[in-house]
């Protein structure tokens, strides 16, 4: 009974923390004056819309698994690790979905690193082929520019960020290409083999140092091998044709939902005209600018991104700063508090925090 309470005690506090590092940043006498003046049915609409999109990821991430776990896990274990996105720096949710899937034992840490990496590859994908369509009928005048700390937004920064997402894609696409090959994989293992190999022979000069050069290899080449083997098990799965096409229609449908959930949003102010082809615009501008270093939850940044992207089509400052603003709690918060539940939930404070089912 004691230990219970304890631990109940402790996930609190984590939850209070959390909480904590998730709201520090956000400006609240804007909000609040923000929301005065909105329809909160659109507000509703674009929120059940947030949530479909994250429902599809669960789905998404399932089948890039093999389908190994259940939608409940996947589901409950993406929205933890999107929600620590949310409150820690570094994207440290990213590490965390593989950790907590290895920990229910039915899928390997290297496998759930490759499902989501692989993942990553597919919304760069349909992000960047997005930019293309629209980029382009879209004129950025050269002179437009917003200041953000010692950054100046503008075409230019807008374009060098976009460069650097497609060679990252890039770099990204051939590392996963290089372990999806057998051949390359069976290279990569042969050389780390026959790299252990010279070691052992300079090791059988003395007992000592053969002690060392053992520990040497547990600690480093033998998990490189597993990692490797594990990585391109996960990977595998895109090999099948349907399988690709499958996730790339679902990785569409994500981005679709959540760039309708923009335009929802934007039809929650008064007299606010733009069409879906900016808003499209506008949710492209902010995912490559949030790559600006920030406090966690992206506040200032995102904020930042939409508003230069809003001064393109002749959106005020004020205007589009309280749509932003609003977007932003619109996309972030759902997340949040469905990912304390979720962390909850898989009991993410407990010793064994993957040990229960959630279905």
């Amino acid at each position: 009974m004691a230990k219970r309470i304890i631990l109940f005690f402790i996930g609190l506090c984590i939850s209070g923390i959390c909480l904590f590092l998730a709201f520090k940043n956000v400006p609240f006498n804007d909000l609040i004056q923000s929301f005065s003046h909105i329809n909160y049915l659109y507000i509703s609409l674009s929120i059940a819309l947030v949530m479909l999109s994250f429902v599809l990821r669960a789905i998404r991430w399932k089948i890039l698994m093999s389908n190994k776990v259940d939608f409940y896990s996947c589901f409950h274990i993406m929205m933890t690790g999107f929600m620590l996105n949310c409150i820690m720096p570094a994207r440290a949710g990213e590490i965390s979905r593989p950790v907590l899937i290895d920990r229910r034992g039915r899928i390997d840490f290297s496998e759930a690193v490759a499902s989501v990496a692989v993942e990553r590859l597919f919304d760069v994908i349909v992000l960047l082929s997005l930019f293309i369509l629209i980029y382009y009928q879209i004129t950025i005048p050269e002179t437009l520019a917003y200041d953000f700390g010692q950054y100046i937004l503008n075409k230019s920064l807008l374009e060098d960020f976009v460069s650097g997402v497609t060679k990252l894609f890039m770099i990204l696409f051939a590392g996963i290409l290089i372990m999806a090959i057998d051949k390359t994989r069976e290279l990569l293992l042969k050389f780390l083999n026959v790299f252990e190999s010279k070691l052992y022979r300079v090791a059988q000069l003395s007992s000592f140092t053969q002690k060392y050069i053992s520990l040497f290899c547990k600690i480093t080449t033998n998990p490189l091998k597993s990692f490797i083997n594990g990585f391109s098990s996960g990977i595998s799965i895109i090999k099948s044709v349907y399988i690709f096409f499958k996730v790339i229609i679902i990785s569409s449908a994500i981005w679709l939902i959540q760039g309708i959930s923009y335009f929802v949003v934007s039809k929650a102010f008064i007299g606010f005209e733009l069409g879906i082809i900016e808003i499209f615009f506008v949710m492209l501008v902010i995912c490559f600018f949030i790559a600006i270093p920030s406090v966690p939850g992206f506040w200032g940044v995102w904020e930042a991104g939409g508003i230069f992207a809003m001064m393109v089509f002749g959106i005020s400052k004020a205007d589009a700063a309280s749509y932003n603003l609003i977007n932003h709690v619109v996309q972030i918060f759902p997340v949040i508090i469905t990912g304390l539940f979720s962390a909850w939930r898989i009991g993410l404070n407990k010793k064994k925090s993957c040990g229960v089912e959630l279905n």
